[in-house]
Formats: C-alpha cells, structure tokens, sequence
C-alpha cells in the first residue's frame, strides 16, 4: 500500500479484478481472527506432543547408537524450535491472513518433512527401536508413514481452519516427500518382492487416502463458518441500514415543515407524508419558513423520480437549491422558481437519468389570490367555498427535460378567498391500483376531495385512510398529500 490517504489501485490485480465487497473484507478479518487464535493452539498443542513423545521414548534414545541420539536431539530442536517459533512470531507480529497461510505450510508440511527424514534415518541407524521382525527398514517406514501422515495432517485439519484448497497444500508436500523416500528405499534397500508390494501399496494407498479425512473437516468446518458469518453479516448489516434509514428519514423530514406550523393565521395548511420505504423522493417546501403570519406564502411540491435512497439523495439536493433560490428572491414567482429549477435539474441531474416534477403556488391573502405554475405534476385542486372544484393542469414538461431555453411555464392566477381549499398531491396518492389493478385516477381523488365534509386540516389525513382502503397493500410509490386553505 502507497502512503496514508492513498486510492486502492485494484487494477494491479488483472483484467475483471474487482474491488472487494464489505462482506469480503469482513470474512477476511474475520477469519484471520479465528486462523491465528486456531494457529497458536495447533502450535501450543504439538510442541506439547513433541515433548511428550521424546519424554516416552526418552529410554530408547538413551540406548541409541551416538549417531541415532545425536539425530533425534536435532530431531527434537528442529522440530520443537520450529514449533516454539512459529507460535512466538504469531503472537507477537500477528500477521495477516495471506503470512498466516505461509506459516500454516511451514508448521504442516515444512516441518513434518524434516520430521519423517529424521525418522527414516533413525530407522536405518538405530533398527533396535524399530522392530518390525526380519523387514527391511523401508519397508517398516512404509508401514508407519501413513498412519504418521494421516495423523498429522488430520490434527492439523481440526485445529487450523483451512479452505478444502488450502488443506491440500500441505499435505501435498508431505506425499511428494514420502513418496521420494519410499521410491528411494524401493531402488536401493528393499530387495526382496513381498516387501517390495507392501512398500509400493503403501505409497499409493497413502497418496489416495491420507488427505481425506483431513479434507472433509475442513470442507464441513469451513462451510459451517462461511454460513454462519453470512448470517451474521447481514442481520448486523440490516439492523445497521435500519438505523442509518431511520437517521436519514430524520434528516429528510426536518425538510418539511412542522406539523403545528399553519394551523392558525391568514393561510393554513395541513400535510401527510407516506413513502413507499422508510425514506422517499418527495418535498413539500413552504416559504417563509418561520412566519405563520405572513400575508404572502409560497408553496411547492416536487417529486424526483425513483424511491428509498436514491430519489431521497437527489431531493436532498434539489431542497437545497430551493433554499438557496427563496434566500435570495423571497417573492419569485411560481414560474421563476420552476425555470430555474428545471435548468438546475437539467445541468446537475439529467445526466443520471433523474428527473422531477413541482407544482409552485404563492398566495397572497391581501389580494385573495392564487398564482400556481405546474412543471409536469399531477394537477392540483382548487375547491372552491360553493362545493365546486377546478383543475390546475400542468403547463410543461417535468424538470430536467428541455433546456432553460424550450421551458416557458407561464404562471396563472384564481381566486382564493375565504372559504377556498387547494389540494396538492404527488402520483403515489392518484396512481394508486386495487387489488383488480384499478387505478384510483385523479377523478377518483377529486371526487374524494369533494365530498370531503370534515375540517380542512383533517382532509390530507381522510384522503391517504380512503387510499389505503383503496389499495389494500403496502404503498407503491411515495405519497404526498397537502391541503391549503384560508383561515
């Protein structure tokens, strides 16, 4: 790795590499957890055994021709020194994943080599300790590897978590060299032809069956623990992404303004938010923010296409830009604030396949009147103090289309005096299909919004219960509902 703060460059790794996912780089640290806990057992345990075993045979060796005795102190330093170090260097230097793999070849298959050598020269040397009748000491070699080799690898198996590719490393090495010592002992020692089968049967039944054992542990271990850690991963990774939905929808929602804002002045107005995930694509933004006494109010819906967080990102931004267009130009007009929504869309965001609409209203009480400009949004309805109701049909296209230049939404102006309601709603509210896939349509809500007999501040809440019952299922897309009206 280059100096702190560096980009991963992953394209040293070949043509098709890839970056590693979350859950890899988590198995990896988690595995090296477990290799290198595992790893200083099997080191610990078979120093252990080294020990024990010298201690068991401590008489033999005393009787051992000089030459024999000398070897097995070698055998023991090297192989117990060997032990003793690789368990000294895990502890303290606590390697990575890919040393540790290293080292697992050097105590399993580096270190038994050694051990075998040492042994078949013992054999040769000191023949009293091996006393196998009138067979020719490769012969007793032949007879005792492979239980010595099963044994080995198959303790190596249980305590070091291998992958099924990574257990046949080693033994792998361990045959190769078995099998150079009975070829050896083959050509030079065993003369006879009983002998000479037995060692020959010998090598080619321990080629073929000593890595079993060892191999399924570490197939069944291995499987267990991928499964397991999966298991784990993703219910942390859920509750994880539930929390951060939950923080974002806090975020998202501070957005809207307060529930209790405009209950009571000239203008009020009422609202329910319900989208489809825990977090939506939909902005209600009022202006001003903080003046429920304002005799002049702003009002704009927005809808970016998309659910969860990637139409949520993108109002995030587009709310900012509201902001930043109201700070600056308190009394623009409906049609201002879409022209220079639509040219912020079009340069920063229609080139990710996103898009919007908006409905903008601006009331003003001193005159009792409406002024609306609608960029491809559902039309909104005005409902007049006698009961009847009009359309606010679009005038353009939806944001992000067309450049600044094609995108000429005039705003229009009513009427809107005591007694009057406007309703404004996204397309979760009028697309919304029954189990017969019957869409409720925008004649459907208006006739709802209609009817409604209740006070004003309770329609939106009226209007999303007769969705729901409508629909009868989860919601699919985001729903906004806004009612409007004089006080």
């Amino acid at each position: 790795m280059g100096s702190a703060g560096a980009v991963l460059d992953y394209s040293t790794l070949g043509a098709g590499a890839t970056a590693p996912t979350a859950f890899d780089l988590e198995l990896v640290s988690e595995r090296t957890r477990w290799l290198r806990r595992r790893f200083l057992w099997f080191c610990a345990v078979s120093l252990v055994l080294q020990v024990l075993v010298t201690v068991g045979f401590a008489s033999d060796m005393a009787a051992a021709p000089p030459v024999a005795f000398g070897l097995n102190v070698v055998d023991l330093l090297v192989v117990g020194g060997g032990y003793l170090f690789a368990f000294a260097y895990v502890l303290r230097a606590r390697p990575d994943l890919a040393t540790l793999l290293r080292l697992g070849m050097y105590v399993a298959a580096i270190i038994p080599c050694f051990s075998m050598l040492f042994m078949r020269v013992d054999m040769t040397l000191n023949p009293a300790s091996w006393d196998f009748g009138k067979l020719p000491s490769g012969a007793v070699w032949a007879l005792v590897a492979p239980f010595s080799i099963v044994m080995g690898h198959t303790i190596a198996c249980l305590f070091i978590p291998w992958t099924v590719r990574e257990c046949l490393r080693p033994i792998t090495v361990v045959l190769f060299v078995n099998s150079l010592i009975i070829t050896s002992d083959l050509v030079f020692t065993i003369k006879t032809a009983g002998p000479r089968w037995v060692a020959f049967s010998s090598m080619v039944g321990t080629v073929l069956l000593a890595p079993t054992p060892g191999l399924l542990v570490c197939w069944w271990r291995y499987s267990r623990f991928r499964k397991r850690f999966r298991l784990v991963f993703e219910s942390t990774g859920y509750r994880q992404l539930q929390h951060e939905l939950a923080g974002a929808r806090r975020v998202h929602e501070s957005s809207l303004p307060p529930q209790n804002f405009l209950t009571s002045g000239p203008v009020r107005l009422a609202y329910v938010y319900e989208p489809m995930r825990q977090i939506g694509g939909d902005i209600l933004y009022v202006h001003p923010p903080d003046d429920p006494k304002a005799t002049t109010l702003s009002v704009l819906l927005v809808d970016v296409n998309g659910h969860g967080f990637g139409a949520a990102l993108m109002a995030n931004r587009v709310i900012g830009e509201i902001q930043r267009l109201y700070a600056e130009n308190p009394a623009a007009a409906p049609h201002e604030i879409l022209c220079a929504l639509n040219r912020y869309v079009l340069l920063t965001m229609a080139k990710n396949a996103c898009f919007a609409t908006a409905v903008c209203f601006r009331l003003d009480t001193v005159n009792e009147t409406l002024e609306y400009a609608n960029g491809g949004h559902p039309p909104a309805l005005l409902r007049r103090r006698d009961g009847s109701t009009v359309r606010l049909e679009p005038q353009t296209y939806l944001l992000g289309v067309h450049p600044h230049a094609d995108y000429c939404p005039q705003s229009e102006r009513y009427e809107f005096g005591a007694g009057d309601a406007l309703l404004a709603y996204t397309d979760g509210a009028s697309e919304a299909r029954n189990p017969a896939g019957e869409m409720l349509g925008i004649g459907g809500l208006a006739a709802r919004f209609g009817a409604m007999d209740s006070t004003p501040d309770r329609w939106p809440q009226a209007l999303l219960y007769q969705i729901i019952d409508h629909r009868r299922a989860s919601a699919e897309d985001d729903t906004l509902l806004v009612s409007v009206y004089r006080g």
